[in-house]
């Protein structure tokens, strides 16, 4: 497969992924598990196969200043495979919010404008649920 077919299969993948968390999972419980277990286990094996197939030993010290990381990222396939690291890692958040969220009993509407900046935004969107979180538990370090 090329990097474009990578960057589209891993873009649909994590695009289900999220349709799935914000707007099945209050009727499937089980969209966390399925997502966890299929979605992003499919994301890190693309991962995996982009920086195995092409990452070599000498790559490791690049990831120590900008211009590093610059040179990696110039290369499409190491672009991409940074791509999909996001993508696996933000969905991975997002089921985590989910399930983290009915531990509290946080109605799940509430969640959604979470998601949608973890999806976008990644830290931010799980900033911005633990703000909520925290406004409705009033417990600043609660069990995750």
């Amino acid at each position: 497969m090329t990097p474009e077919q990578f960057f589209e299969l891993g873009s649909s993948l994590a695009l289900v992924g999220w349709v799935l968390l914000a707007f099945i999972s209050p009727f499937w419980f089980k969209v966390p598990g399925f997502i966890n277990g299929i979605i992003v286990v499919l994301l890190a094996a693309c991962y995996a196969w982009l920086i195995l197939s092409k990452f070599n030993a000498g790559d490791f010290q690049k990831f120590s200043t900008v211009e590093g990381i610059q040179e990696l990222f110039q290369n499409k396939q190491m672009l991409v495979a940074g791509w999909i690291h996001y993508l696996a890692f933000d969905l991975f958040i997002g089921s985590w919010i989910v399930l983290n969220a009915r531990k509290h009993a946080i109605n799940h509407w509430f969640t959604v404008p979470s998601l949608f900046l973890t999806f976008f935004l990644g830290p931010i969107g799980w900033l911005s649920y633990f703000l909520l979180r925290f406004a409705i538990t009033r417990n600043y370090f609660s069990e995750n």
